[in-house]
């Protein structure tokens, strides 16, 4: 009966099954538009206001797995990622004339990854945009060059000709003269000449500045002395627990390391002291402390050896 009173349904109406699938089919689509363009509009909100999109703890146990496993999915950010990079791609590819700008830095993981900027006149305007990103297992000139040229290649972006400038920092394995990275591109790209990043440059001025003067140099001094000290392996597993005993409803924090060429370790170091100097005098403390006890635990040891060595004061 129910089969029946279906297709006098459809008789009625005019209506074939054929019909009745192709409008389920339609309106299918159009669902599916509006979630791909509502969850585009998420990554998006999340992205440019730097939100986090995962959770600390994303099992199916938590209350909370974080917004890529509530709202998003990890297909939908590399659907478009590659649109963005293929339009990246096609404005410089009818810009013709582009320069690259590349740099290395590590990941959460301590992998040193290769960033590659490609920045290009389109339309009267001035566009510098990210490319890609590619891990970094040799750090020599010859595979800086193999990697950074190969990225171009990928994207069949022609650079033989077309690449007119390049930008790095100025360690001697990207600006070396002969040798170097710059060197190495130019012999495939004749008229990319090499320019040191300027933001280097000022950084290189500001830490000769802070070597002149003798307030400011011993205290970036202690700094890398903090690093040193509390890096080790005892004294960092006791910095860590400080921090969540301290702080705890916060991420745990490292120490940063000075170097005279990332231009941003400086603020980045003078910021975790700043934020976790409860911390650091709590964990000094605490090492010594504990050195203490074992010193004095050894001296007892030895007077229970040789009594004779005790020296009473």
């Amino acid at each position: 009966m129910v089969a029946w009173g279906e297709y006098k349904k459809m008789k009625d109406h005019d209506t074939s099954a054929r019909q009745l699938m192709g409008d389920s089919f339609k309106k299918k689509i159009k669902e599916n538009l509006h979630f791909i363009k509502l969850l585009g509009q998420v990554v998006l909100v999340t992205c440019t206001q730097k939100l986090a999109q995962r959770g600390h703890r994303e099992g199916e146990e938590t209350d909370n797995p974080g917004n890529v496993r509530k709202i998003l999915k990890n297909e939908i950010i590399c659907i478009l990622a590659v649109m963005i990079k293929t339009e990246i791609v096609n404005e410089a590819k009818e810009a013709k004339f582009f320069s690259i700008i590349v740099d290395e830095t590590k990941d959460v993981s301590k992998t040193e990854q290769l960033s590659l900027i490609i920045r290009y006149c389109y339309k009267e305007n001035l566009y510098e945009s990210f490319l890609d990103f590619k891990a970094a297992f040799q750090l020599d000139a010859n595979a800086l060059t193999h990697e950074i040229l190969n990225v171009l290649k990928r994207h069949e972006i022609y650079f033989k000709a077309n690449l007119v400038g390049q930008g790095f920092d100025g360690v001697s394995v990207m600006s070396g003269r002969h040798k170097g990275v710059a060197a190495r591109i130019k012999q495939e790209a004749p008229f990319a000449f090499y320019v040191h990043c300027h933001a280097h440059r000022l950084n290189l001025v500001l830490v000769d500045v802070i070597k002149s003067l003798p307030d400011a140099s011993q205290f970036f001094s202690l700094l890398e002395k903090l690093y040193v000290f509390i890096s080790g392996s005892y004294a960092h597993a006791k910095w860590i627990d400080v921090q969540k005993e301290l702080y705890p409803n916060e991420q745990t924090r490292q120490l940063k390391r000075l170097s005279d060429t990332r231009w941003a370790c400086r603020y980045d170091a003078c910021k975790v002291i700043r934020d976790r100097l409860s911390a650091v005098l709590a964990n000094l403390d605490l090492v010594k402390a504990v050195e203490l006890i074992e010193t004095v635990t050894v001296q007892l040891e030895e007077m229970r050896s040789d009594p004779s060595s005790f020296d009473p004061l």
